[in-house]
């Protein structure tokens, strides 16, 4: 069963979703019952029961999108997702938009482990190493939430998805890590040769471009690109921002679709 088959509708159960779910009704103390299990106290993993290095702080920037065109951004998108480049994969995002996109894989990463054993115990090492812990991080996005509630104001979903990602300090390294961790378990033993993605329907507007990326199979991928100081790159929908869009996961719904990993 292919995970964007089932995998989509229990995301927006998740941590983030949930949290903003519940407005304007009182917050939830504890993180929801479906929350992956993968979790360790702020520090230590549940593995080794031993405290974790903290890795660095992130360099100031990191290879800022160059693309001078829509077709061009689209161009080094595929062709990294194709090499399995994750790295220049993140890359083609814009900035402001790769906190989400750490938010989407992490979550579905963890939907894809829930009692999968070997897979599950492999996640959990990757979030030790990367001192993420959940409980804290739901408790920061908790305390945000009751700020918006006490000034009387609407969730920032942006803001939401900054303060549950703030402990990460070097997200693009996660990323890698985390599509690693998915290729490695869930491509199957006999992987499909993946052919070459069609683009259609570019269309530009000013500063915003749009466009659909076709798979081998016919699937369909809408994407949406922004030029910032004159560099092309993708960046996620404003609606995935909010309570009902939270977790679309096009990047894992892309890449399942042209690799057809298995979950």
């Amino acid at each position: 069963m292919s995970f964007d088959a089932v995998g989509i509708g229990c995301v927006r159960a998740l941590v983030l979703g949930s949290l903003l779910a519940s407005w304007p009704g009182a917050l939830p103390a504890d993180p929801p019952k479906e929350a992956p299990p993968s979790f360790s106290p702020a520090g230590t993993s549940e593995l080794a029961g031993k405290p974790t290095t903290t890795p660095p702080a992130e360099p100031a920037e990191k290879s800022a999108p160059s693309s001078k065109s829509p077709q061009e951004a689209i161009d080094a998108f595929v062709a990294a997702a194709a090499k399995k480049d994750w790295k220049a994969t993140f890359r083609c995002f814009a900035p402001d938009s790769r906190d989400l996109l750490v938010v989407q894989i992490m979550s579905m990463a963890q939907i894809a482990a829930v009692d999968a054993g070997e897979k599950k115990e492999a996640l959990e090492k990757i979030l030790a190493k990367h001192a993420f812990d959940a409980r804290a991080a739901w408790e920061q996005a908790k305390a945000t939430a009751k700020d918006r509630k006490d000034d009387s104001k609407r969730p920032d979903g942006r803001q939401f998805v900054k303060v549950y990602t703030s402990s990460i300090k070097d997200k693009e390294t996660l990323f890698v890590d985390l599509l690693t961790w998915a290729d490695e378990h869930f491509a199957g033993s006999n992987p499909v040769q993946v052919k070459p993605t069609t683009v259609k329907d570019l269309a530009t507007a000013g500063e915003t471009a749009s466009c659909k990326l076709v798979s081998d199979r016919s699937e369909e991928s809408k994407v949406t690109l922004k030029a910032i100081d004159g560099a092309w790159s993708l960046v996620l929908p404003e609606s995935q921002y909010q309570p009902s869009g939270w977790n679309d996961g096009f990047l894992f719904g892309y890449l399942d679709a042209i690799y057809q990993w298995r979950f």
